[in-house]
C-alpha cells in the first residue's frame, strides 16, 4: 500500500500512530523532500520512536535522499540539504539505538547518476528504476 502524501510527509506524531494502525510487513518511510531542517529536529525521533514502538516486530526503514543535483547553482539550498543529510543520520543512529526494528538507508548513490531529473529533485524514470534496484534487495532482507 502506498500513501504518497505529495508533499504532506511531515513526521507528524499523529501519523506514525495512524500508520501502527496497518498490519504492514515493512513501513519504507521517504518524507526528506518534504521536511525542513527544524521539522526534522521537532518530529523525527518522536515520529519513529511512536512507530517502532507500537510495531516493535515490523521493520521500519527510512530513505534518504541523495545530493540536491542543481545544488552548485543554489548554494542555499545545498546548505539546507547537507544539514538536513547530516540531521537524518544523527537522528537516526539515536533511534536505532533504541529500536531494533528501525533502519536507515543513506540516499547516497539512490539515484544512479546526476542527470536523472529536470529540477534537480524530481527523479526521472531512469533514476526510479536505479532506486527499485538499490530498495528491492533491502526490502526484502528486512521482511524475511
Amino acid at each position: 500500500m502506498n500513501l504518497g502524501f505529495s508533499g504532506g510527509a511531515r513526521l507528524d506524531p499523529a501519523a506514525a500512530t495512524m500508520l501502527a494502525e496497518l498490519d504492514a510487513a515493512v513501513y519504507v518511510c521517504d518524507p526528506y523532500h518534504n521536511l525542513s531542517p527544524d521539522l526534522i529536529r521537532r518530529n523525527f525521533e518522536v515520529f519513529f520512536d511512536e512507530l517502532c514502538s507500537k510495531r516493535p516486530t515490523t521493520p521500519v526503514l527510512l530513505v534518504g535522499a541523495p545530493p540536491v543535483l542543481n545544488g552548485w547553482l543554489k548554494p542555499d539550498v545545498a546548505r539546507n540539504d547537507e544539514e538536513k543529510t547530516r540531521l537524518f543520520a544523527e537522528l537516526s543512529k539515536k533511534v536505532a539505538a533504541r529500536h531494533a526494528n528501525f533502519c536507515y538507508l543513506s540516499g547516497q548513490g539512490l539515484y544512479g547518476n546526476d542527470e536523472v531529473s529536470m529540477d534537480g529533485v524530481h527523479p526521472n524514470d531512469e533514476a526510479f528504476a536505479h532506486m527499485a534496484a538499490i530498495l528491492a534487495p533491502v526490502i526484502s532482507d528486512l521482511i524475511k
